[in-house]
């Protein structure tokens, strides 16, 4: 069997599978919404998030940060979608599973506890500001993603991107890529 390689040099019998978590594995954007009225700070519902950036014409960035981050800090109140774990369950068969998100690193540990107490299978987790550097990894075969720009990124770089469907992300990806459920995506990569 040949083996392969992931991020920090360790062999591995799979291909890579770099999985996002806000908006992919759980609802981000319902928290979001709900701890920024709690901030006094503004926030559109997702309805009206027809871009990724819209978020900013609402309030400015600094606040929709500040609202990120107390959400990332808290992310053990929050539940995930009930198929992730289906979903994750499925991929570690087929792949090494990297969990990747958009967060600053002191709430890596918050996610990690997160993961592990429901029950969410993964093999590595990583947060950066820029998760396209993974996508140089010449055996990441697959991206699940909602953000459009990381879904076009993993194209350019000749991987598959896929995702669910999403206000800010359906007019700017092909939509046989994205997809209503996680039980949709599992079905397409069976």
């Amino acid at each position: 069997m040949a083996y392969i390689f992931d991020i920090d040099g360790h062999t591995i019998p799979k291909p890579i599978v770099i999985v996002d978590v806000d908006e992919t594995l759980w609802p981000f954007h319902d928290a979001v919404v709900e701890t920024g009225k709690s901030m006094g700070v503004k926030v559109p519902q997702r309805c009206e998030c027809d871009g990724w950036n819209v978020i900013y014409k609402y309030s400015n960035k600094e606040n929709i940060i500040k609202v990120f981050n107390d959400v990332h800090s808290r992310q053990g109140e929050y539940y995930p979608y009930l198929k992730s774990h289906k979903l994750l369950k499925f991929l570690r068969k087929k792949y090494y599973v990297i969990i990747a998100s958009h967060r600053l690193d002191i709430y890596k540990d918050e996610l990690v506890k997160w993961l592990d107490k429901n029950g969410l299978e993964y093999d590595e987790v990583t947060v950066s500001m820029d998760k396209t550097s993974l996508f140089a990894n010449p055996n990441v075969a697959l991206v699940i993603d909602d953000r459009a720009d990381t879904l076009v990124a993993a194209h350019n770089h000749g991987k598959m991107g896929i995702g669910l469907k999403k206000p800010w992300n359906e007019k700017f990806i092909d939509e046989k890529n994205l997809f209503n459920t996680l039980y949709d995506i599992e079905v397409f990569l069976k």
